[in-house]
């Protein structure tokens, strides 16, 4: 039984993971650039736990670091439906929207019309399909992924990353908790 303070897989270390590919060779940069052809319109999609609001983080973060005026709201299943009617604010550059597939249908069509007339660039992520803005990546939960978000995580036995996806109904993120029970010793 590992204390919560040195858990390898206790949140402040999961806050910091970096984003992994399912397919070999695939980085963030490569991302970016789909999202620049893409007239920096563009969705992230994948199931649950697979990866997408990290990669999201890293592409905002990397906006920002660029100068761009970043917003980056976030809505979930439990977000109640008045507050789902998010507004940008006006210096904003780049919206990097965790949850676009959340948002109710005239929403989405308001923010995709203010982000043309406002030059702005918008990403967003969703589960099934980009809900009006062209997918830019597709993100999958593997044990290959979870296996190099370990080694991220400094966990040099591994091993059983399969199985771990097979019980978890949260993808990769849910494998992560149940490593982090698991160290608990729950």
């Amino acid at each position: 039984m590992v204390p919560a303070r040195e858990n390898p897989y206790r949140v402040d270390r999961l806050d910091g993971l970096r984003f992994v590919a399912h397919e070999p060779g695939v980085s963030a940069e490569e991302v970016v650039q789909r999202f620049r052809t893409r007239g920096w319109r563009g969705s992230i999609v994948g199931p649950h736990g697979s990866g997408k609001s990290t990669l999201l983080r890293e592409l905002g973060d990397a906006a920002a670091a660029e100068g761009a005026a970043l917003w980056r709201p976030f809505v979930n299943r439990s977000t109640p439906w008045r507050s789902r009617r998010i507004e940008p604010p006006a210096a904003s550059t780049v919206w990097a929207i965790d949850g676009w597939c959340h948002l109710p249908p005239t929403r989405r069509r308001r923010l995709r019309r203010l982000a043309r007339a406002r030059d702005a660039a918008i990403l967003g992520t969703a589960h099934a399909c980009g809900w009006g803005l062209p997918v830019v990546h597709r993100t999958r939960s593997t044990p290959a992924v979870l296996a190099a978000l370990r080694a991220q995580l400094g966990d040099a036995a591994g091993g059983g990353e399969a199985e771990l996806l097979a019980a978890s109904s949260e993808g990769v993120r849910g494998a992560l908790l149940a490593l982090y029970d698991r160290a608990a010793g729950r």
